[in-house]
C-alpha cells in the first residue's frame, strides 16, 4: 500500500486512513505488508493526519508475520498540524514464528510551522 500526497500546493485535511488484517484462519507461510507514506513535496497548509492499524492473526499462525512502516513528513513548506498514529496489534491467538515490526518516521526536511505528533501503541 502507498499513499502518495499532491506535489502541489494543497491547502485544507488530507487524511489517510490504512487498515491491514490478517488471516481470521489458519496461516503457514510468510505474511508481509509495506506501508509507505509520504508528505507533500510543496507547501501544504492545513491538517495532515494518518491513520495506521495493523493487526496480526486471530488464529493460529506458524511463519513469518513481518509489517514495514514507513512515514515521511513534508519536504516542502507546511504550516498545519501533521498527525500520525499507529497501531499494532500482535496476535491474538497461538502463533509460532517470527513477528517483527519496523517503524521508520522521518521528520520535515523542509521549513515546518506547527504540530507533528506521533503516537505509536
Amino acid at each position: 500500500m502507498a499513499a502518495t500526497t499532491p506535489s502541489a500546493p494543497f491547502y485544507g485535511i488530507y487524511t489517510v486512513h490504512l487498515t491491514v488484517y490478517a488471516r481470521s484462519a489458519l496461516f503457514y507461510g510468510i505474511y508481509t505488508v509495506h506501508l509507505a507514506i509520504c508528505a507533500p513535496s510543496a507547501p501544504f497548509y492545513g491538517i495532515y493526519t494518518v491513520h495506521l492499524a495493523i493487526c496480526a492473526p486471530s488464529a493460529p499462525f506458524y511463519g513469518i508475520y513481518t509489517v514495514h512502516l514507513a512515514i515521511c513528513a513534508p519536504t516542502a513548506p507546511f504550516y498545519g498540524i501533521y498527525t500520525v498514529h499507529l497501531a499494532i496489534c500482535a496476535p491474538s491467538a497461538p502463533f509460532y514464528g517470527i513477528y517483527t515490526v519496523h517503524l521508520a518516521i522521518c521528520a520535515p526536511s523542509a521549513p515546518f510551522y506547527g504540530i507533528y505528533t506521533v503516537h505509536l501503541a
